[in-house]
């Protein structure tokens, strides 16, 4: 082993030849990460420790792993900051939905999906590139290339930054 290796088992009171034979240390793997050695008597420690660590600071540490992943930068897992509202259509063919952002931040890309669950049909439309604060866009049958919002029916809003949908129903 070069010297450099060495020079990490010294760190850990360890030697190359325990730790390549099978000792409690795995071979170059970060101290946070090693197996403390077993005690004869269990009452020496009494609190809990997983590889090493109190448990608390590795659940803190694996917590904050998840969330790293799962939220991605700059991602809310929060619904969408729209208000979902409906008029009747000018062509009084259905109804036309609202999506006015009540929030202080621009939203990107927004995407309007309505759901028939009954008839298993469905329609999806950008309704936006840009949404300002407190503006309004109207999505109705003629953007969602003839899919007619009725009453019953289940509305979607997405937009970048935001992982989870504001859902509405239409109303009667």
């Amino acid at each position: 082993m070069n010297r450099t290796t060495n020079r990490y088992f010294q760190c850990l009171n360890e030697t190359p030849e325990r730790a390549s034979s099978g000792g409690h240390y795995a071979m170059l793997v970060p101290t946070l990460f090693r197996v403390p050695e077993s005690s004869s008597s269990g009452s020496e420690n009494s609190s809990r420790k997983i590889f090493g660590q109190p448990l608390k600071v590795r659940a803190t540490c694996m917590l904050f792993i998840v969330a790293l992943f799962t939220c991605g930068c700059g991602t809310s897992v929060l619904p969408t900051p729209v208000t979902i509202s409906y008029r009747a259509s000018v062509f009084e063919i259905g109804q036309v939905v609202r999506i006015t952002n009540n929030s202080g931040h621009h939203l990107y890309n927004v995407k309007v999906v309505g759901r028939n669950v009954q008839q298993l049909s469905s329609a999806s439309v950008k309704a936006t590139d840009h949404l300002s604060p407190g503006e309004t866009v109207e999505v109705g049958w003629l953007e969602f290339g003839n899919w007619v919002p009725m009453s019953g029916e289940t509305i979607e809003v997405y937009s970048d930054d935001y992982l989870t949908p504001s859902v509405s129903f239409v109303p009667n």
